[in-house]
């Protein structure tokens, strides 16, 4: 949106000095018009397919957050056949030792975490949320 509004400034911007401009100026405006027009077009439609990729590879997740003492403490994410996963961009009011979740997301393999808790996990969407096993956690005592 905003690669939008930027692009309508430039092409008033370019059509101002156009009225002023010599007929060889004239020529160089449009092709540099026409040049960022495809630029941000291709950008925008990138983007799209990027995001359209993106969801078709989402995968959906079970499991339990337990709260870990090591490295200052942090949630992980056990799911329910085992795997753990460190969850990012998860809400802070789902962040609760023994909420059971449902998340969808993308895991993000090959990168690396200080908590190195399995693999990262960019959540997406939180599907369900059931806090009836939420307990303090060591720290909260």
């Amino acid at each position: 949106m905003i690669r939008l509004v930027y692009l309508a400034a430039l092409v008033g911007l370019c059509s101002a000095c156009g009225d002023e401009a010599a007929p060889d100026d004239v020529s160089k405006t449009e092709t540099v018009t026409l040049n960022v027009v495809e630029n941000v077009t291709k950008n925008v439609t990138d983007n799209i397919v990027n995001k359209a990729t993106e969801m078709e590879n989402n995968i959906t997740l079970s499991g339990k957050l337990v709260y870990q003492q090591h490295e200052g403490g942090f949630f992980g994410f056990i799911t329910d056949t085992g795997e753990r996963y460190t969850l990012r961009g998860l809400d802070k009011s789902y962040r609760q030792n023994g909420m059971k979740l449902i998340v969808e997301g993308q895991p993000l393999t090959g990168m690396m975490t200080t908590t190195q808790f399995g693999t990262v996990f960019k959540v997406e969407k939180v599907v369900s949320a059931d806090a009836t096993t939420v307990a303090p956690h060591h720290s909260e005592m």
